[in-house]
């Protein structure tokens, strides 16, 4: 996602530059997660309380991979998904989705910018492979883009999301009862309410979980830690990084129990970029705001289906570049992968990529035994 996010996952610029534009319309929240329990992430042979692992280094030359092919015609990955044996990439710089097998080798491509049916006309958000269909919606609109795998136009159509007055889409995930869509609605000034909601199959939209704003008290500033929304065998994954803990959820909205990320180091907030912000909305006198001193650098969560939990987490700010962390024994927090631009999981599978002049570069890694 961009840097929503997924937030998407990064692109050609750096990461401080796309947070700072899109810190102007985004809050923090305080979680609303009750979980049955909290627990940590590790096996048997792990330890809860071990010490913090750094990832976040500053200014680390970004080394790509011999002999990884370079696509030409793919601009940038803002999201990716695995659907019967091929990876689907939404390049959002591009308007499109680059279908590539699973080495990584372009089959095709299918959508462009424009106001048909199948055309993007904001910025494309997200991508889910939900039935037979290949879902993508864009962030502004609340537009839903239903393709076949080979590309042909399906459907396209609005999504329904009342009471919001300005509501943006930053994720969907495809679930055995509808799709799933993580929505950020702002109603009154800088504050924002972030949803998850459920487009049942019967027709309804129900929200299934949410993250209400500070009624009172200065705004807090999240652009450093998008929301995250992420499948899980048992419902969904449902928070932000800057808390200590995710909540995990039946599809029902039932808070299962909260997985805590407490051993990852925190980053501190840069302060160029707190100059920024202050400089940028100096203007708003009526608002009062602040940004958290720190955030845990986790931008995605994926949860594969015999219960592992991976970690895409911000590696570095130039170039803007991830790692993936899988907690477990103290001796195998780093998967041992390159670190990448863009960087992608499914079940036992990483897609990775790196920016090019001339394009994108992809590979793939069998993520099983490491």
């Amino acid at each position: 996602m961009i840097p929503k996010a997924g937030g998407s996952v990064g692109g050609s610029a750096g990461w401080v530059v796309v947070i700072a534009f899109a810190a102007a319309a985004s809050v923090l929240f305080l979680s609303v997660v009750q979980a049955v329990r909290d627990r940590r992430p590790m096996d048997a042979q792990g330890a809860a309380n071990a010490d913090r692992v750094e990832v976040y280094q500053e200014r680390r030359p970004l080394e790509v991979p011999l002999d990884v092919p370079l696509l030409e015609n793919v601009l940038s990955a803002t999201d990716a998904v695995f659907h019967d044996g091929d990876w689907f990439v939404l390049d959002a710089r591009a308007a499109q989705v680059h279908r590539l097998d699973s080495a990584g080798t372009l089959l095709g491509s299918f959508g462009r910018r424009g106001r048909g049916p199948g055309e993007f006309g904001a910025l494309p958000a997200a991508v889910a492979a939900h039935g037979d269909s290949i879902v993508v919606t864009e962030r502004t609109s609340s537009q839903l883009h239903l393709y076949s795998p080979e590309g042909a136009v399906l459907a396209t159509r609005l999504v329904r999301l009342d009471a919001c007055l300005l509501a943006e889409i930053h994720d969907l995930a495809s679930s055995p009862l509808g799709l799933l869509l993580l929505v950020r609605c702002r109603n009154d000034g800088m504050r924002t309410e972030t949803r998850v909601v459920l487009e049942a199959v019967d027709g309804f939209n129900r929200t299934v979980a949410a993250r209400l704003p500070q009624p009172d008290g200065p705004v807090v500033l999240d652009a450093l830690t998008p929301p995250i929304l992420s499948l899980h065998p048992e419902g969904f994954v449902f928070g932000s990084a800057q808390d200590t803990c995710l909540g995990v959820y039946r599809l029902d909205g039932e808070a299962i129990e909260s997985v805590c990320h407490d051993w990852l180091a925190p980053v501190a907030t840069p302060r160029e970029f707190i100059r920024e912000m202050r400089s940028t909305l100096a203007a708003r006198t009526n608002i009062r705001w602040t940004l958290p001193e720190q955030f845990y650098p986790i931008m995605e969560v994926f949860v594969t289906p015999n219960g592992r939990w991976i970690y895409r987490v911000l590696a570095s700010d130039q170039p803007e570049s991830y790692e993936l962390i899988a907690p477990g024994r103290q001796d195998s927090f780093r998967l041992p992968v390159p670190r990448a631009t863009y960087a992608f999981v499914h079940e036992g599978t990483a897609l990775l990529g790196w920016d090019d002049l001339e394009g994108v570069r992809f590979t793939t890694y069998a993520l099983e035994g490491r």
